[in-house]
């Protein structure tokens, strides 16, 4: 739950969101377009979208233990690098 974070890492974590938010925003395609109304309005609503997909990946992660949680994201990589190479030589 959010409420396990402490104040500091979640300051940390806000600040550094805030600093891409800034630093993506006048830097990208060199304007400040990113940084519209509607950039911002996007921005805020996939932010709330991750939200649930975040929890959930927590309180899994924390059920399935370290070890058990690198396997699994091995063998999700492993299997989307197959998948690429499969697709690659369909192509040929």
């Amino acid at each position: 739950m959010i409420t396990d974070i402490s104040p500091y890492t979640l300051a940390l974590i806000l600040a550094a969101a805030f600093a891409s938010a800034i630093i993506g925003g006048l830097g990208g395609f060199g304007t400040g377009i990113i940084l519209s109304g509607p950039g911002i309005g996007l921005g805020v609503m996939i932010g709330l979208a991750s939200l649930p997909g975040s929890w959930v990946a927590s309180r899994l992660v924390h059920k399935l233990g370290a070890k058990l949680h690198i396997v699994v994201i091995e063998l999700l990589i492993i299997s989307g690098g197959l998948s690429i190479l499969v697709q690659g030589f369909r192509a040929l």
